[in-house]
């Protein structure tokens, strides 16, 4: 009788804890990475001293283990850029403040005060930063400046695709223009004109409004072509020196890149018998910009887009791209 309650018990003692387990189940169905258990039962056998089975009859059963299930689940979408999911197997790495790391599979992810990607507890989300190479670095803490500003740069050189027409006559003009950077972020308008001189024959001046500039440390450049259109003068890059009186830095020195590293012609300037024309332009600096919005993509790349403070007073946006650390998994 004793043996008969005691296996009873057992049963219901065991169904209870996986009762638990389901409710436990139940309880976190929208509790973020969270892995479902199953529960294992085992049959208790009876045995003698002389370690013999007697008679061959369980004793009841106990609850044997409790495993997770580490199956891929549901991704769903929230409203929150920095709401990440691992598909497939890994683990995010979070470091305490001591730089303990941990691993997880939740990604419930916001920035704090500070810039550092964080989780609920605080720990701080980590990743690869991405050199300027594109290969990446070292693992660190995913941080965004606090400010959530980026200085401006000043344009330190730039480019044209121009032809300057070769049935041009002594006297015609051809303008062209494009904006640069100053040191401050202000935008200045750089406008070169070149006067034909004689055929394959030109001279360049550039300007600014309210400044003055130099052309390799003249007022104006001689530009000259072959039989063929290719530029023959100048035969290296142009320095440009231009004199700003708004505050910032100056002079400030712009190359005009006309040759590569090895001294080859790039081709940009030629002296075609078509219309003169300008088909490109490139220069290299920026106005400071303000945090617009973060992203993650699939690879876990952490993309900030930063619109330039310029553009909100010309009421005309250009998104910036610029890659930072990469989410390991």
């Amino acid at each position: 009788m004793i043996s008969s309650l005691f296996a009873g018990i057992s049963g219901l003692n065991a169904n209870a804890t996986a009762m638990t387990i389901i409710g436990d189940n139940i309880a976190n169905v929208n509790t973020t990475a969270y892995k479902s258990n199953n529960s294992s039962f085992a049959n208790i056998l009876s045995t003698a001293l002389d370690g013999s089975i007697s008679g061959g009859i369980g004793r009841g059963v106990e609850l044997w283990a409790v495993n997770p299930s580490w199956s891929q689940g549901t991704l769903e979408t929230t409203s929150n850029p920095t709401d990440l999911a691992i598909n497939g197997k890994g683990f995010f790495i979070v470091n305490d403040d001591s730089g303990t790391p941990y691993y997880t599979r939740a990604g419930q992810f916001n920035f704090n005060n500070l810039g550092y990607l964080i989780n609920p507890d605080g720990l701080r989300l980590q990743g690869y930063q991405v050199e300027a190479n594109g290969n990446l670095g070292t693992l660190t803490d995913i941080y965004i400046p606090g400010e959530r500003t980026t200085p401006p740069l000043a344009t330190t050189e730039f480019s044209f695709d121009i032809n300057l027409d070769a049935g041009s006559s002594a006297g015609d003009i051809y303008t062209s223009s494009q904006t640069i950077y100053d040191s401050l972020g202000n935008a200045i308008e750089l406008n070169l004109t070149f006067t034909n001189t004689a055929p394959g024959e030109w001279e360049c001046e550039a300007s600014i409004p309210g400044g003055t500039v130099a052309i390799n440390n003249n007022v104006a450049m001689p530009i000259s072509f072959d039989e063929f259109g290719a530029l023959t003068v100048p035969s290296a890059d142009a320095n440009l020196e231009i004199n700003l009186t708004n505050g910032a830095d100056s002079p400030q020195i712009v190359m005009w890149d006309l040759f590569n590293d090895m001294g080859e012609n790039l081709g940009d300037v030629t002296g075609y018998a078509s219309p003169s024309a300008t088909t490109f332009q490139y220069q290299d600096g920026y106005a400071s910009g303000v945090l617009r919005g973060i992203s993650v993509d699939e690879k876990g790349m952490v993309t900030v887009r930063l619109v330039s403070i310029l553009a909100f007073q010309n009421s005309s946006c250009t998104e910036t791209c610029v890659k930072g650390t990469g989410l390991t998994g």
